[in-house]
Formats: C-alpha cells, sequence, structure tokens
C-alpha cells in the first residue's frame, strides 16, 4: 500500500522516455493479468456459491456475493502489483514521507473538493434539465444496503478504493509516470476507469446520461491519478476516493 511513484514527475530529467507503443504493450499485460486473476477468484467463488448457496439466506447470500467481489477485486489488484509492479523499499519510504507533509493534503483536499464540485455540479445539471441521471451502481448498493448494510459500507468506504487505487493509480497509471508520458496515462487508464463504472449497453441510463456520467468517472480518474502524482503517495488518492464514496453513499441514504 505504501507505494509512491518512481519520482513525481516521471525519470529524471534527460532521460529518454520509454516509447508509447511500449509502454501501451506492457499496460495491456498489466491489464491482461488483472483480468485473469480476476476472472479466476471469481470463478471459484462462483462455484462455491452454487454449492452452498441454497443454504444462505438473502441476507447471508448478499454478504457472500460481497465477499467474493472483494476477494476478486483484491486478486486483480495484487497480482500485477506483486508479479510486475511492486513497490521498491525507497518508494514506500518516499510514500510515508509524503503523507506527513501538510502540502500532501492539502492537494488532496483540493482534489476531493474538486470532485465534489463537479458531481455537485451534474447534480444541478440533472435538476434543471430532468434528466434522471442514475449510476448503475447506484440500485445494487442501495439493494445490498438493505439487507447487508454494514457490509456494503465497508466495501464501498473502504475495500474498493483500495484495491481500485492499487490497480489503476499504482499500476496502472504508475507504469506511464515511471516511463515519462503521464499525459497517455491520464488518458489510458481515466477512460477504462471510467468504461468500468458507465459503458454503454450495460449502463441503465440513454446515451446522454451514459456519456455524462462517463465523463464524471473520467475526470474523477485523472484527478486521483494527479493527486498521486503531485504527491508522490498512493495513500492521498486512496483516501481522497474514500472520501468521495463515504460522501456519495451518505447523500444516497438522504444524508
Amino acid at each position: 500500500m505504501d507505494a509512491s511513484p518512481p519520482q513525481p514527475d516521471g525519470p529524471s530529467r534527460g532521460s529518454p522516455r520509454v516509447p508509447a507503443a511500449r509502454v501501451v504493450g506492457a499496460f495491456v499485460l498489466d491489464l491482461l493479468l488483472a483480468l485473469v486473476a480476476f476472472v479466476a477468484v471469481a470463478a471459484c467463488v462462483g462455484l462455491l456459491a452454487l454449492a452452498f448457496g441454497h443454504a444462505l439466506d438473502d441476507g447471508a447470500e448478499d454478504l457472500a456475493s460481497l465477499l467474493g467481489l472483494s476477494l476478486a477485486m483484491m486478486a486483480a489488484a495484487l497480482a500485477p502489483y506483486l508479479l510486475r509492479r511492486r513497490a521498491t523499499a525507497a518508494e514506500v519510504s518516499g510514500a510515508r514521507a509524503a503523507l506527513a507533509r501538510g502540502s500532501t493534503w492539502g492537494w488532496m483536499v483540493a482534489t476531493l473538493a474538486t470532485l465534489l464540485a463537479l458531481s455537485l455540479g451534474l447534480e444541478w445539471l440533472d435538476a434543471w434539465r430532468g434528466l434522471g441521471l442514475e449510476a448503475s451502481n447506484e440500485q445494487p448498493i442501495a439493494a445490498l444496503l438493505g439487507t447487508a448494510p454494514l457490509a456494503t459500507v465497508v466495501y464501498v468506504v473502504l475495500l474498493a478504493p483500495v484495491f481500485e487505487e492499487l490497480l489503476f493509480r499504482r499500476v496502472l497509471f504508475g507504469r506511464f509516470l515511471a516511463a515519462g508520458r503521464p499525459g497517455l496515462g491520464y488518458v489510458l487508464t481515466g477512460a477504462l476507469f471510467a468504461s468500468l463504472h458507465e459503458f454503454a449497453g450495460l449502463s441503465t441510463g440513454d446515451a446522454l446520461q451514459t456519456a455524462l456520467l462517463w465523463m464524471l468517472y473520467f475526470a474523477m480518474a485523472v484527478g486521483l491519478a494527479w493527486v498521486y502524482r503531485r504527491t508522490g503517495s498512493l495513500w492521498a488518492p486512496v483516501l481522497v476516493h474514500m472520501a468521495n464514496n463515504a460522501l456519495g453513499l451518505w447523500l444516497m441514504l438522504g444524508g
């Protein structure tokens, strides 16, 4: 977890950048490894569910589903991290030192405020134009809150941010950062992050609703990658992500 970028702005000044095709190829391999790990664990959990699911009531079944999803996401994040992008002792030390600086917390607050402003702006547009915006995960989360509330809060606020940041920021964006191509990293990892949250044909809304929510998730991914790069600590985007999800969940509950 205590992982920082190799350097705040990638390779040392004057070092040649890695060719774009090479870093994109490594990015694809990271992604494939994450996908294989996710599918393998999800398949194992699915087989267990088939074997024992009949003995579970609705609450226990939802709890088991959250546990299975958590394990699959953990595998997807840890497999490429441990095998291809493990943090060095120097990076761990740098991440901890960065978290102790007041400026790191200032950038975290600024990033969170920007993300909240974008979310509130989209809500205002929704209310003004009557778009009926609803994120694809809103209804499933609301249903899980009714049957397994504590587990749902733990997953949404704590586990999902840790696993997503480890994969998307440390492993995937960090590879572009180390290669001296952060701009390309912002675009590709941001598009991937947004597409996994809102994807045309799979989302509940129409094309306009999906596009607006997709852009919001893209902006969120770019903001989290930026604060990771700016602060030098993976804990910065993790904590911002946690706070963002906690506020979103509180608003969903009518806070």
